[in-house]
């Protein structure tokens, strides 16, 4: 006795032999008054198209989770059927039946997904616009489509994303598609991720957002990251190296293990051998270089007391030099010796230049409405590969408006 899957095929292939045969009858008598050469490409392209719009009624029709199984079974079944009922050649059915309208039907499970790290890739031999390339080498897509992929930054080329329709390209340039990985999907207004790789994250930060907290309602530098690792899927916790202060921008350095931040933490003048920050300050600086040093020590309530002799507390040393200057503001190129608290804001007050909008530590201008404090070069000794990595941002752009041209 038959099972119910043997049972069900045999019904399926009587009822596609049928539909079939009336459906070529129908097409056959429409196509004579054709000429030859257009009679086939009607009858052929018909065919595939009626081939498999039958696939998926079959399988709307079954609804079994095994449907997908016997694909390879159904396809044989209906190439059967094509060959005895010699719509056309064999080979010619093949070909277009398993190369295309089947690819959605085939047993998937070991073909990876097009993205970043297996995308499809095209080299311009002539020059070209972007859309239009693209439309040419995957013949029958959509406008719409193509316009998607481009704003959704499936589209690269020479390995930068381009969303820009009629982007020129030139001969030997090479297009990928792709869907982003997820580390490109991952988007966060308050920090950018300038280097990563399996021991040490590199940020630049925003102003006005916490380092870390111990607190968990606080959004933080460290927090974000958390939540970065879990969306790609990384085990592991990000883990402070250093600090800026909340409402300071710049590059900072996290630890994806707490062995390798606790090496920064004990070794940090080795490892750490270049840290600038840039900032505007009020009136003309002068000298237009020096070097500004004391002893900080936080006082019972909190307060950061600067003295030029020893006081008990840690010996700053801060480094500067006017980039820019005129009747108003000051730009400064500045570099630490040491990495106090508040080391900067107070040696620049120490002078009697604090950094604009800093009320904290002396100031009275807000024109800019920020701290005007940015870390834009941080250089450091890789924990593992014992390489000199070298980092740099551009300077803040509202720092421009202070030096009108």
């Amino acid at each position: 006795m038959l099972d119910q899957v043997q049972h069900d095929w045999i019904l399926m292939e009587r009822n596609i032999a049928g539909y079939v045969s009336k459906t070529m009858g129908k097409m056959s008598q429409k196509s004579i008054q054709s000429t030859e050469n257009k009679d086939n490409n009607i009858r052929n392209n018909a065919i595939i198209t009626l081939l498999y719009e039958l696939t998926t009624l079959n399988a709307q029709h079954f609804k079994t989770a095994s449907y997908k199984d016997y694909t390879p079974l159904f396809l044989k079944i209906i190439l059967v059927i094509v060959q005895k009922e010699k719509l056309f050649h064999s080979s010619f059915c093949n070909a277009r039946l398993q190369n295309n309208y089947f690819c959605s039907m085939k047993n998937t499970s070991n073909k990876k997904p097009h993205s970043r790290n297996n995308p499809l890739t095209f080299n311009v031999v002539q020059p070209d616009e972007l859309m239009a390339f693209i439309m040419k080498k995957m013949d029958g897509i959509s406008r719409n489509k193509v316009k998607n992929m481009l704003s959704n930054g499936y589209v690269s080329v020479d390995g930068e994303r381009k969303s820009q329709y009629n982007f020129s390209l030139q001969p030997g340039m090479k297009v990928e598609i792709g869907k982003p990985t997820a580390k490109e999907r991952f988007h966060s207004p308050w920090l950018d991720i300038v280097f990563e790789d399996r021991s040490i994250v590199v940020i630049n930060k925003k102003e006005g957002l916490l380092s870390s907290s111990p607190t968990v309602s606080h959004t933080t530098a460290q927090s974000i990251l958390n939540d970065y690792f879990i969306y790609t899927q990384q085990r592991c916790r990000a883990h402070v190296v250093h600090r800026l202060d909340r409402n300071t921008s710049g590059l900072m350095l996290f630890a994806k293990d707490k062995n390798i931040a606790m090496d920064f933490e004990n070794d940090w003048k080795e490892k750490v051998y270049d840290r600038r920050y840039v900032a505007v300050v009020s009136g003309t600086v002068d000298p237009r270089s020096g070097t500004v040093q004391s002893w900080l020590k936080e006082s019972n309530a909190f307060v950061t007391l600067s003295c030029p002799t020893d006081n008990g507390g840690k010996l700053a040393i801060t480094h500067y030099e006017v980039l820019v200057s005129n009747r108003n503001y000051s730009l400064l190129d500045l570099k630490l010796d040491t990495g106090r608290k508040n080391q900067i804001r107070i040696h620049m007050q120490d002078i009697g230049h604090p950094v604009v909008g800093d009320a904290k530590f002396g100031s009275k201008d807000d024109a800019f409405g920020r701290l005007c404090l940015h870390a834009y070069r941080l250089c450091f000794i890789h924990p593992v590969t014992k390489k000199e990595l070298e980092f740099e941002t551009p300077f803040p752009a509202v720092f421009e408006k202070a030096f009108p041209q």
